[in-house]
């Protein structure tokens, strides 16, 4: 609805303007993914294109992060890749991008990076070396869609709801139970999320929900909730690594393949900003932190995934592990 585009974007013009921390030299002016999707402007025809930047634009973009799935199987190949670049059809699309394209298009925001469009999917090497900047996509995108209700690509952003009897939604969002979506989670500098019930927003200074008018502090949510976070300065990061890893391995991963690949991003900037060495999930900055990362435990019996990871890793095991 108008009136929810207003609120979110009031959210974003809220943070821009008066948010020093989260308005880092990225905030307005990134390098654009290799390749992004070109909305065009509100008033724009319904049509969309690719556009292939060859990594040498700069500019704002919004990132989608969203369950893959569905009956619409609409992605990049070397064969549509040709065809994306002049045009794609807004209605053969699913109806969550198509949700996501409105929604830039609301802000005023020209490009958007969805996975499944902007990486060939057919090509390895192209995955592969898109897989690996996933994390800076997202870090560096100026607002990160959340698609958290939906289970699938056909669910949608926008639900139907009876405002007058709109109550919090307790049960785990389809979207946070997916190992991929951690890493978006926790790298996305400002995250409007689209829940069952309403949305809201989280940058790294507040908090906003429809529901609950008043702001709160990021600080204030989490000083009581240790396992939210990851802290690279902190005199327990192992132990705080090995929180993250419980709740990134209790998650579903269709490719146990990607199973470091998906955590990468974040360990590329913890290992930036602390300058530790990281070898398969495991951190070695003194032979004491190295001794306490490989104290992990299987939560079951489960394959073992060596062409992953070697046996003293926690991502050679497919399950749970505990610390």
């Amino acid at each position: 609805s108008s009136s929810a585009f207003r609120i979110a974007s009031a959210w974003l013009a809220e943070c821009l303007k008066h948010h020093t921390y989260c308005n880092t030299p990225v905030a307005l002016e990134a390098q654009l993914p290799t390749r992004v999707i070109d909305v065009g402007s509100v008033e724009g025809c319904n049509d969309v294109c690719l556009l292939e930047t060859e990594g040498r634009m700069v500019g704002s973009y919004m990132a989608l992060s969203h369950c893959w799935g569905g009956n619409s199987h609409v992605q990049t190949t070397i064969t549509t890749l040709p065809a994306y670049v002049s045009k794609i059809g807004l209605n053969a699309l699913p109806k969550t991008f198509a949700g996501a394209i409105r929604t830039a298009r609301q802000f005023g925001i020209r490009y958007l990076w969805i996975d499944s469009l902007c990486i060939i999917q057919d090509s390895p090497d192209d995955w592969e070396s898109e897989a690996s900047q996933m994390g800076a996509y997202y870090r560096n995108a100026l607002v990160t869609i959340s698609a958290a209700h939906g289970s699938n690509s056909d669910a949608g952003l926008f639900v139907k709801r009876d405002s007058l009897s709109t109550q919090p939604y307790l049960k785990p969002l389809p979207l946070y139970s997916r190992s991929w979506v951690l890493q978006e989670q926790l790298l996305s500098p400002r995250t409007l999320t689209y829940g069952k019930s309403g949305i809201s927003w989280r940058c790294q200074t507040m908090r906003f929900d429809e529901r609950a008018p008043l702001a709160m502090k990021t600080d204030d949510f989490i000083k009581d909730k240790p396992d939210n976070h990851c802290s690279p300065t902190s005199d327990h990061f192992t132990h705080d690594w090995g929180r993250l890893v419980q709740d990134y391995t209790s998650r579903g991963m269709t490719r146990q393949t990607d199973k470091l690949v998906a955590i990468s991003g974040i360990a590329s900037i913890i290992s930036s900003l602390k300058s530790l060495e990281y070898a398969a999930g495991i951190w070695n900055g003194s032979h004491e932190m190295f001794v306490q990362g490989l104290l992990w435990s299987a939560s079951k019996r489960g394959p073992r995934l060596l062409d992953v990871a070697p046996s003293w890793s926690w991502a050679s095991i497919e399950c749970e592990v505990l610390w």
